[in-house]
Protein backbone atom coordinates (compact mmCIF):
# COMPACT_ATOMS: atom_id res chain seq x y z
CA UNK A 1 0.00 0.00 0.00
CA UNK A 2 1.10 3.55 -0.70
CA UNK A 3 0.84 6.55 1.58
CA UNK A 4 1.52 10.21 0.95
CA UNK A 5 2.86 12.69 3.44
CA UNK A 6 3.84 16.32 3.35
CA UNK A 7 7.57 16.83 3.87
CA UNK A 8 8.30 20.51 4.04
CA UNK A 9 5.88 21.53 1.32
CA UNK A 10 6.71 18.61 -0.96
CA UNK A 11 4.38 15.70 -1.49
CA UNK A 12 6.28 12.44 -1.00
CA UNK A 13 5.36 8.81 -1.58
CA UNK A 14 6.53 5.82 0.35
CA UNK A 15 5.58 2.18 0.42
CA UNK A 16 4.52 0.64 3.70
CA UNK A 17 6.48 -2.46 4.61
CA UNK A 18 9.29 -2.08 2.10
CA UNK A 19 11.42 0.86 1.00
CA UNK A 20 11.22 2.08 -2.56
CA UNK A 21 14.48 1.32 -4.35
CA UNK A 22 15.77 1.85 -7.83
CA UNK A 23 15.57 -0.97 -10.31
CA UNK A 24 18.98 -2.23 -11.28
CA UNK A 25 19.75 -2.26 -14.99
CA UNK A 26 20.05 -5.70 -16.51
CA UNK A 27 23.17 -6.45 -18.54
CA UNK A 28 22.90 -5.71 -22.24
CA UNK A 29 22.95 -8.77 -24.55
CA UNK A 30 23.18 -6.81 -27.80
CA UNK A 31 23.69 -3.23 -28.87
CA UNK A 32 20.58 -1.15 -28.35
CA UNK A 33 20.24 2.55 -29.15
CA UNK A 34 17.96 5.34 -28.02
CA UNK A 35 17.42 8.19 -30.48
CA UNK A 36 15.38 11.22 -29.52
CA UNK A 37 14.55 14.68 -30.80
CA UNK A 38 15.71 17.85 -29.10
CA UNK A 39 13.16 20.61 -28.76
CA UNK A 40 13.69 24.01 -30.35
CA UNK A 41 15.30 26.61 -28.15
CA UNK A 42 18.59 25.91 -26.43
CA UNK A 43 17.30 25.68 -22.84
CA UNK A 44 14.52 23.22 -23.71
CA UNK A 45 16.87 21.31 -26.04
CA UNK A 46 19.22 20.95 -23.09
CA UNK A 47 16.36 19.55 -21.01
CA UNK A 48 15.59 17.10 -23.85
CA UNK A 49 19.25 16.07 -23.85
CA UNK A 50 19.36 15.55 -20.08
CA UNK A 51 16.11 13.54 -20.02
CA UNK A 52 17.16 11.50 -23.06
CA UNK A 53 20.43 10.57 -21.37
CA UNK A 54 18.51 9.71 -18.18
CA UNK A 55 16.17 7.45 -20.17
CA UNK A 56 19.19 5.79 -21.77
CA UNK A 57 20.62 5.11 -18.33
CA UNK A 58 17.30 3.80 -16.97
CA UNK A 59 16.82 1.52 -20.00
CA UNK A 60 20.50 0.48 -20.06
CA UNK A 61 20.91 1.40 -23.73
CA UNK A 62 23.34 3.53 -25.71
CA UNK A 63 22.18 7.11 -26.26
CA UNK A 64 22.65 8.70 -29.69
CA UNK A 65 23.18 12.45 -29.37
CA UNK A 66 20.39 14.50 -30.95
CA UNK A 67 20.81 17.30 -33.44
CA UNK A 68 20.04 20.82 -32.22
CA UNK A 69 17.93 23.45 -33.96
CA UNK A 70 19.49 26.81 -34.85
CA UNK A 71 17.31 29.83 -35.49
CA UNK A 72 20.06 31.80 -37.29
CA UNK A 73 22.84 30.86 -39.68
CA UNK A 74 26.49 31.90 -39.32
CA UNK A 75 25.79 35.16 -41.18
CA UNK A 76 23.11 36.08 -38.62
CA UNK A 77 20.19 35.56 -41.03
CA UNK A 78 17.06 33.96 -39.64
CA UNK A 79 16.37 30.41 -40.84
CA UNK A 80 13.04 29.47 -42.30
CA UNK A 81 10.83 26.91 -40.60
CA UNK A 82 11.62 23.47 -41.99
CA UNK A 83 15.08 24.47 -43.25
CA UNK A 84 17.10 21.21 -43.28
CA UNK A 85 20.28 23.16 -42.45
CA UNK A 86 18.71 24.38 -39.20
CA UNK A 87 19.58 21.06 -37.49
CA UNK A 88 23.21 20.97 -36.36
CA UNK A 89 25.30 18.42 -34.51
CA UNK A 90 25.76 18.94 -30.80
CA UNK A 91 29.39 20.02 -31.28
CA UNK A 92 28.10 23.23 -32.88
CA UNK A 93 27.42 24.37 -29.29
CA UNK A 94 29.21 21.97 -26.92
CA UNK A 95 32.43 20.01 -26.39
CA UNK A 96 31.07 16.60 -27.35
CA UNK A 97 34.11 14.47 -26.54
CA UNK A 98 34.27 15.96 -23.03
CA UNK A 99 30.56 15.26 -22.61
CA UNK A 100 30.77 11.64 -23.80
CA UNK A 101 33.84 10.77 -21.73
CA UNK A 102 32.44 12.39 -18.56
CA UNK A 103 29.22 10.34 -18.83
CA UNK A 104 31.00 7.05 -19.65
CA UNK A 105 30.91 5.70 -16.07
CA UNK A 106 27.09 5.93 -15.96
CA UNK A 107 25.73 5.73 -19.50
CA UNK A 108 27.00 4.94 -22.97
CA UNK A 109 26.70 7.86 -25.40
CA UNK A 110 27.66 8.04 -29.09
CA UNK A 111 27.61 10.83 -31.65
CA UNK A 112 25.83 8.83 -34.33
CA UNK A 113 24.11 5.54 -34.84
CA UNK A 114 26.35 2.87 -36.42
CA UNK A 115 25.90 2.86 -40.23
CA UNK A 116 24.63 -0.73 -40.23
CA UNK A 117 21.63 0.32 -38.10
CA UNK A 118 20.75 3.61 -39.80
CA UNK A 119 18.32 2.08 -42.30
CA UNK A 120 16.58 0.10 -39.54
CA UNK A 121 16.28 3.19 -37.34
CA UNK A 122 14.85 5.23 -40.23
CA UNK A 123 12.05 2.66 -40.55
CA UNK A 124 11.19 2.89 -36.83
CA UNK A 125 8.12 4.93 -36.03
CA UNK A 126 8.83 7.94 -33.82
CA UNK A 127 7.11 7.31 -30.49
CA UNK A 128 5.82 9.69 -27.89
CA UNK A 129 7.12 9.33 -24.36
CA UNK A 130 4.66 9.96 -21.55
CA UNK A 131 5.50 11.20 -18.09
CA UNK A 132 7.45 8.60 -16.12
CA UNK A 133 8.56 8.23 -12.55
CA UNK A 134 11.31 5.62 -12.02
CA UNK A 135 10.37 5.03 -8.37
CA UNK A 136 6.78 4.13 -9.16
CA UNK A 137 7.63 1.31 -11.58
CA UNK A 138 6.18 3.31 -14.42
CA UNK A 139 4.32 1.41 -17.12
CA UNK A 140 5.82 3.85 -19.58
CA UNK A 141 9.36 2.80 -18.68
CA UNK A 142 8.32 -0.85 -19.02
CA UNK A 143 6.75 -0.14 -22.43
CA UNK A 144 9.97 1.46 -23.66
CA UNK A 145 12.09 -1.41 -22.30
CA UNK A 146 9.87 -3.98 -24.02
CA UNK A 147 10.45 -2.27 -27.36
CA UNK A 148 14.05 -3.53 -27.21
CA UNK A 149 12.92 -7.16 -27.05
CA UNK A 150 12.32 -6.97 -30.82
CA UNK A 151 14.24 -3.88 -31.95
CA UNK A 152 17.78 -2.49 -31.69
CA UNK A 153 16.74 1.15 -31.88
CA UNK A 154 14.00 3.27 -30.35
CA UNK A 155 13.12 6.69 -31.77
CA UNK A 156 11.36 9.14 -29.46
CA UNK A 157 9.91 12.60 -29.74
CA UNK A 158 11.45 15.04 -27.30
CA UNK A 159 11.59 13.70 -23.73
CA UNK A 160 12.01 17.27 -22.39
CA UNK A 161 9.15 17.08 -19.91
CA UNK A 162 8.99 13.34 -19.32
CA UNK A 163 11.30 12.23 -16.50
CA UNK A 164 11.09 12.75 -12.73
CA UNK A 165 14.64 12.98 -11.34
CA UNK A 166 13.84 11.42 -7.98
CA UNK A 167 16.44 8.72 -7.30
CA UNK A 168 19.98 9.03 -5.98
CA UNK A 169 21.38 7.55 -9.20
CA UNK A 170 19.49 10.09 -11.32
CA UNK A 171 20.64 12.89 -9.00
CA UNK A 172 24.28 11.82 -9.54
CA UNK A 173 23.64 11.75 -13.28
CA UNK A 174 22.15 15.26 -13.19
CA UNK A 175 25.26 16.65 -11.46
CA UNK A 176 27.47 14.83 -13.95
CA UNK A 177 25.46 16.17 -16.90
CA UNK A 178 25.78 19.77 -15.72
CA UNK A 179 29.53 19.36 -15.22
CA UNK A 180 30.01 17.57 -18.57
CA UNK A 181 28.12 20.07 -20.73
CA UNK A 182 30.83 22.59 -21.67
CA UNK A 183 30.51 25.23 -24.41
CA UNK A 184 32.51 24.55 -27.54
CA UNK A 185 35.57 26.79 -27.51
CA UNK A 186 35.22 27.79 -31.16
CA UNK A 187 31.58 28.88 -30.68
CA UNK A 188 32.40 31.16 -27.72
CA UNK A 189 32.90 34.68 -29.02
Amino acid sequence: TWRTFNSGGRLSLYSLGKPITEQEATPQKRSRYLLFEAERGLAVAQMSLFNGVALGMLLNVTVVLPRFHTFFNEAGEQRRLGDPNAAVDMDYYYEVETFISALAPMVSVVRRLPPALESFARDEAVQEVDFLNPLLRSRELQRLAEHFHQHNALRLRSPARAVVWNTPRLARLRVLLHAALQPDRKSVV
